[in-house]
């Protein structure tokens, strides 16, 4: 997917902010070229109705920090965010080409390129094919696997948040629609602002939110972060999991 592919399916940013093109070079090397100069020509904003926002890797670069000082695996500077959805799920590019995502709720970091990379085979390949509208390869098992290591896509990454359907299907413990409720319970959201879960006790309902500052979500830190990736072992999906302690 390019970015004029982006553009033509989700369209430029709501009040866009472009950046200065003097500053790209700070970003030049932690996330694609097309994306720098998409932040340039289109600039940095809000989709979905205003669910989903772009960002720069400087939003949330202090943030990292922090969580990842102590990480054996991870060094902070390797992340970097390029947006984040109204709940606070922040989408992050490895310099290395993966994608993870940071959930600020619940602080937990997920290395969402190990689960393609470790995705069962699917029990009737051909019905999947035929939904696609693709036609069968001759060994389907093989192309299935052979796109399981396929390079992780930016910008399906961003449409991926941007698009607004995603969001209509968020449900609370009452499998009622919960971006909804969170937006009639407490009025839509600003620019730097998210729907925070605090209250994780309790049932997962509007309720349990609230809306908050980003830059005071971001001082609530967790005791520890929760590292989790996907390993194959004998053909089958593992989840590994570290606790990396947080020192704020």
């Amino acid at each position: 997917m390019s970015a004029q592919d982006f553009l033509d399916y989700c369209g430029s940013p709501k009040e866009p902010i472009r950046l200065d093109p003097e500053l790209a070079p700070r970003f030049a090397a932690r996330v694609p070229t097309d994306l720098v100069s998409f932040w340039i020509d289109e600039g940095i904003g809000s989709y979905a109705d205003d669910n989903y926002r772009t960002c720069t890797p400087d939003l949330f670069d202090p943030l990292l920090s922090i969580l990842l000082a102590k990480s054996v695996e991870l060094r902070p500077d390797d992340l970097a965010a390029i947006g984040y959805s109204c709940l606070g799920c922040i989408d992050l590019w490895h310099r290395a080409g993966r994608h993870f995502v940071y959930s600020m709720d619940v602080g937990l970091l997920i290395d969402m390129t190990s689960k393609n990379e470790t995705e069962p085979l699917p029990y009737d390949l051909a019905a999947l094919y035929a939904a696609a509208d693709t036609p069968l390869p001759d060994d389907p098992i093989e192309g299935f696997l052979s796109s399981r290591s396929r390079p992780e896509d930016v910008w399906m990454i961003l449409m991926s948040g941007a698009s607004p359907d995603g969001y209509d299907l968020i449900e609370d413990d009452d499998l009622r629609p919960l971006v909804p409720q969170l937006q009639t319970s407490y009025g839509g959201l600003a620019p730097g602002e998210i729907y925070l879960r605090r209250d994780l006790r309790g049932p997962h309902l509007a309720q349990s939110y609230e809306r908050i500052n980003l830059s005071d979500a971001q001082r609530l830190l967790p005791e520890t972060v929760l590292y989790s990736r996907s390993i194959e072992i004998d053909g089958n999906r593992e989840e590994v999991s570290v606790r990396i302690p947080v020192t704020g």
